[in-house]
């Protein structure tokens, strides 16, 4: 009779110095770019107007981070995340239910923190929640060949970059529509109603992504205002 697999955390001599180097260097990266919400209002993570920062070091400091760190050190660290089950359930001393019973204890411990972390810590960017949830799926996945694999990532890709290209297309045009109207509107030409749509529509967009002083303030008293203010907000 097999022995009780013991937990714990991996001992010192068989850890992998490559990998634990590179998770460190991905989560100051991830640092980086979390402090600008850490600090500043909401859309400053996004958009340098709110802040200012659109002249001199605000400003390249801004696109050096947006350039060298957003999305890039996400995908690093997101690498590593399935690297980790990897080698947390390819251990040869550990029969494959006690592997699955040891991994889904701390993935759904994962999203506890997660929950945490959100809900109490109140960070409103925690990705732990995500990770755990996307666990739940990877343990039967693990032993999915390399080229199923990269031809599923490339049928996301194509996807995703459908959308965001779909995306792209209705801003351009929204933002055209509007242009147009708004020329009628200055000629002091009446506009159907179609036309004072694409104007509302632009500036309801514009107002999602460029907060108005008002906003910027309000979101300042209530982060300022106390733990339980922040809850309620």
């Amino acid at each position: 009779m097999q022995g009780a697999i013991q937990a714990g955390p991996v001992q010192a001599g068989n850890r992998i110095a490559s990998i634990d180097t590179l998770r460190g260097v991905a989560l100051l990266g991830i640092l980086i770019m979390n402090i600008i919400a850490f600090g500043l209002v909401g859309h400053a993570f996004s958009n340098p107007i709110p802040d200012g920062a659109l002249i001199g070091v605000n400003f390249w400091t801004y696109v050096s981070v947006e350039v060298l760190f957003e999305g890039s050190m996400r995908a690093v660290f997101s690498m590593l995340f399935g690297a980790g089950v990897i080698l947390f359930t390819a251990r040869g001393d550990r029969p494959t239910a006690a592997a699955a019973d040891l991994y889904y204890k701390r993935t759904i411990l994962l999203i506890l923190f997660g929950l945490f972390d959100a809900f109490l810590l109140l960070w409103t960017g925690d990705i732990l929640y995500i990770y755990g949830i996307v666990g739940l799926f990877l343990f039967p996945l693990r032993n999915v060949s390399a080229s199923r694999l990269l031809s599923a990532a490339l049928v996301m890709l194509v996807l995703f970059s459908a959308t965001e290209l779909f995306r792209y297309q209705r801003l351009t045009d929204m933002q055209v529509e509007a242009a147009e109207a708004q020329v009628l509107l200055d000629d002091d030409r009446e506009l159907d109603d179609e036309q004072q749509e694409a104007i509302d529509d632009w500036q309801a967009e514009l107002e999602s992504i460029r907060p108005t002083q008002k906003d910027i303030d309000d979101e300042l008293e209530m982060r300022r205002s106390g733990y339980f203010t922040v809850v309620a907000g």
